[in-house]
């Protein structure tokens, strides 16, 4: 009998727990992640000899979407990091391949070196290279932006997307990052969606990718078509595709259900909020879909 995604992400979540706690005593991290170079301090402490910052397009073109390696030294690793890569994703790289060396460390395999050139290739399909990587992205969360701290900062904020810049800023991470920190710690059932303008121009916004978090809550199929069949307008969206602010509104979704083995489709209308930015050549749209809150 298989485990059911529930309860698989829940060892997931355990197991993060479990590695972080055992590498980086709460009290210490938390204390680092206030303090400038706490991953270079954490890097030393792993075993990190050079972090190294470096073009990386003839790795891209082997393995696209790489942006970080490690790579075994004979004592310890190296980090190279794409120079191309901002800041704030240099950031995000450097604590991902640190949660690699202590999934490494953790396992105490006797194989840690070849294992590490197996972490430097992004392209395989394998189950158990996506639940690392999966992994690895929970540890690098928290490692910047540890969940006690960033719930108290929402908790002093409120719980909305126009926080975003402050909370990005605070922690030193990018805006989409910061979301979906802000969409997964949520206790209440909601959507991340982000938008992405259509190459062919016919369609100029389209979703990207869009996640439900861990609360349970029925499923919605966004769409900006202006059919009035269809009910999704989006007005927030079009808002926020051209200002930087932060719009709240009300939205007409269409929403998935199962009943009686069959799927059927219905509108519902739910709080929803979206958050511009970026320049015209690389504008995105991140939208929260609020499902508790239905009127």
């Amino acid at each position: 009998m298989g485990i059911s995604p529930a309860v698989n992400g829940e060892l997931e979540v355990n197991r993060e727990r479990q590695i972080i706690s055992r590498f980086v005593p709460e009290v210490d991290r938390i204390a680092k992640t206030s303090t400038p170079g706490h991953l270079e301090l954490l890097a030393e402490e792993l075993g990190v000899k050079k972090i190294l910052t470096r073009p990386m397009a003839g790795v891209q073109e082997e393995h696209p979407g790489i942006d970080a390696m490690l790579v075994p030294l004979p004592q310890g690793y190296s980090v190279v990091i794409n120079e191309k890569a901002p800041q704030t994703r240099r950031a995000y790289s450097l604590a991902h391949e640190l949660a690699h060396i202590m999934l490494l460390e953790a396992e105490d395999s006797t194989e840690s070196l070849a294992r590490t050139n197996r972490y430097r290739s992004a392209s395989s399909a394998a189950q158990n290279w996506k639940t690392e990587e999966r992994l690895c992205d929970a540890i690098a969360a928290e490692l910047l932006m540890p969940e006690k701290m960033f719930t108290a900062e929402v908790g002093k904020l409120g719980h909305s997307l126009k926080h975003l810049t402050y909370l990005a800023n605070l922690f030193g991470t990018s805006l989409t990052a910061t979301a979906i920190r802000y969409w997964e710690l949520l206790s209440e059932p909601c959507y991340l969606i982000r938008w992405k303008p259509k190459a062919n121009g016919r369609d100029p916004i389209l979703p990207s990718w869009q996640m439900r978090n861990k609360s349970r809550g029925p499923r919605i199929c966004p769409v900006t078509a202006s059919s009035v069949s269809r009910r999704n307008e989006f007005r927030t969206l079009r808002g926020s595709w051209k200002t930087m602010g932060t719009l709240i509104s009300n939205e007409s979704l269409l929403l998935k259900y199962m009943s009686a083995g069959k799927r059927y489709i219905r509108p519902e209308t739910f709080e929803t909020e979206s958050f511009g930015f970026g320049g015209p050549e690389n504008r995105t749209v991140l939208s929260a879909v609020y499902l508790g809150r239905n009127l």
